[in-house]
């Protein structure tokens, strides 16, 4: 594994720990300005969000739900690309 694919894990692996310790303050480090999420929900087209700040809100109000269970099954890091 490359270096830069263990840089690219290791943010991975906080990101997804962020969630299964409900800590949403452990994500503001994390998502960059450049950030853009395409949810499913609401249907039938879902919803996207563009910015640092719009995907920052949204993940963080996830990781502060304690009702949610989250167990990451595969983490895989390609260079600077990551799937989790």
């Amino acid at each position: 594994m490359t270096t830069e694919s263990k840089v690219t894990r290791e943010i991975m692996e906080r990101f997804n720990g962020a969630f299964e310790t409900h800590r949403p303050e452990d994500l503001d480090d994390l998502i960059g300005e450049g950030c853009v999420l395409e949810n499913t929900t609401p249907a039938p087209n879902g919803a996207r969000y563009e910015g640092r700040e719009a995907c920052l809100n949204f993940w963080k109000g996830v990781a502060s739900s304690a009702n949610l269970v989250f167990k990451a099954e595969e983490i895989s890091a390609m260079g600077d690309r990551g799937i989790i």
